[in-house]
């Protein structure tokens, strides 16, 4: 089935519960082996908040979820973080669908972030996220190494630095 082809992160929450990313959509799989969709669609790529199937993801990078059950999503090429309530509520944290850049505050900006953890900066909750320092340099591509003398050409890759940011949790 094309739903498990999609897959692009996995993550777990105090009560038992996982969470997969299939396409553009998080799944829910409940202690009991109940699946639900909790947020997105499965083949519908875009950006919106909303609840449940009306939110739009565009690349579902890393997934993690906080005590009270909430679950914060990297949604990569929308260069934001979103976070999933238990209802479904989705909503943006920081960054900008479209927008590129490393500016957080109000108006935050990140470029691709991939991967995200929960815990503690001075005291306080906090979210961690692994973001790219600067944005994709083609000029700066190089072959990847380990696709030498594959029966495929070799795909470019950008050399980009990344970086940790962290964002206070309520």
């Amino acid at each position: 089935h094309i739903l498990f082809r999609l897959h692009s992160s996995l993550t777990g929450d105090a009560s038992g519960n996982l969470y997969a990313a299939f396409g553009f959509s998080i799944v829910k799989v409940s202690a009991d082996g109940t699946m639900t969709t909790v947020a997105g669609e499965m083949d519908q790529s875009g950006y919106a908040d909303g609840v449940g199937s009306a939110a739009r993801f565009k690349r579902i990078g890393g997934m993690t979820t906080d005590a009270a059950g909430n679950l914060y999503v990297a949604d990569t090429f929308n260069q934001s973080i979103r976070k999933v309530t238990p209802a479904g509520i989705v909503s943006t944290v920081v960054g900008q669908a479209g927008v590129r850049g490393v500016q957080l505050g109000v108006a935050g900006r990140l470029n691709q972030p991939v991967s995200l953890a929960v815990g503690t900066r001075h005291g306080r909750p906090a979210l961690f996220i692994l973001n790219r320092t600067h944005q994709w340099d083609w000029q700066k591509s190089v072959a990847y190494p380990y696709l030498e003398g594959a029966d495929y050409p070799p795909g470019l890759y950008g050399q980009s630095d990344v970086n940790v940011v962290s964002v206070p949790l309520p």
